[in-house]
This record gives C-alpha cells, sequence and structure tokens, in this order.
C-alpha cells in the first residue's frame, strides 16, 4: 500500500517521503544499539526524605540490613572529607542504565542520594539515573550532608593512606 501511494506521488514527493523514512529508521536503530532512548527522568519525578527518616531507617537496618543504602555521589576526596556513616561513595559515570540494574544494590529497600546541600546536581543527576534504572524507592536526602551535620548526624571520615611505609 506504501508503495502505491510513492508510486502516485510526484517524484520529488517520493524522494521526501524516503529521506524521512530513512532518517526515521537511522534514529530507531541508533535507539536501539546506542541506548540513547532511555525513559526521560524529572525532577518531578524525585523523592526527597528527612533526616530523621533516614535516622529511623539506619536505626531499622541494625535489625534488617537490607533497609537502606546511603549514596554519595560526590567526588572522592570529598567523601574521604567527611560522609554520611555507613555511605558508599559511587560516581555518576558508575550508573549507567543501558547495563541495567547493579546486582549489588538489588537487596536494598531504601536508596538515599545526597550531596553537598538541597540544590546538588550530582546528587539529583545520581537520583534521576537511578530512578530510570528502575530502582523504586529512590530519595534524596534533605539539605544534603549540610543539613545532616547540622541536625547532628553520624558522619565518618577517611584517613589518607601514606603514600609509602613510615610516612606518618
Amino acid at each position: 500500500m506504501l508503495l502505491t501511494m510513492l508510486v502516485r506521488l510526484p517524484t520529488t514527493h517520493c524522494a521526501f517521503y524516503l529521506s524521512a523514512l530513512a532518517l526515521w529508521l537511522l534514529a530507531a536503530i541508533s535507539c536501539l544499539f546506542v541506548g540513547g532512548c532511555e525513559p526521560h527522568t524529572s525532577d518531578e519525578d524525585l523523592r526527597s526524605i528527612s533526616g530523621a527518616e533516614v535516622s529511623r531507617m539506619m536505626s531499622d537496618s541494625k535489625r534488617s540490613p537490607d533497609t537502606i543504602l546511603i549514596i554519595d555521589p560526590r567526588t572522592p576526596s570529598q567523601y574521604r572529607n567527611k560522609h554520611v556513616q555507613g555511605a558508599v561513595n559511587v560516581q555518576l559515570e558508575e550508573i549507567r542504565t543501558e547495563y541495567g540494574r547493579r546486582p549489588a544494590y538489588e537487596k536494598y529497600k531504601n536508596l538515599v542520594v545526597y550531596g553537598d546541600d538541597p540544590g546538588s546536581p550530582i546528587a539529583r543527576a545520581m537520583a534521576k539515573r537511578l530512578i530510570s534504572s528502575n530502582y523504586a524507592k529512590v530519595f534524596i536526602l534533605e539539605g544534603g550532608i549540610l543539613e545532616w551535620v547540622r541536625q547532628g548526624g553520624p558522619t565518618d571520615s577517611v584517613e589518607a593512606q601514606p603514600t609509602s611505609p613510615g610516612t606518618r
């Protein structure tokens, strides 16, 4: 039927429709192989969680370790300096939607992401990427680590390791 319609069209129209069809097919193929057609996640999809609720989940995790995973997407040096107690440092590049969900994260009921402050772009990007990877309960810690510290939330730091023995 499409061929019959194209035969009846003037040559200029036929070339236009064929080039449009070719572009559409190229876009569809690139989505399949490049992975550029992931579901769009917007700021409206982000859910925040209070420091008090995170503290409660951390307490629950002593009985049930799969309750919460706290993710710090900041730079490794920021993480070493100070991070929410029990948080793991995961860089944004490590979470790729085309690779699917991470088996190590599957067991956690809640994933909590934080950055330096409430508007942290890296925390928002990490939360969106996790949501796009189909994790159900992804939250952003209200106020980031600044508010967590202000409220007296527990933190850890990692001491820098000496570059050679005996340099301490």
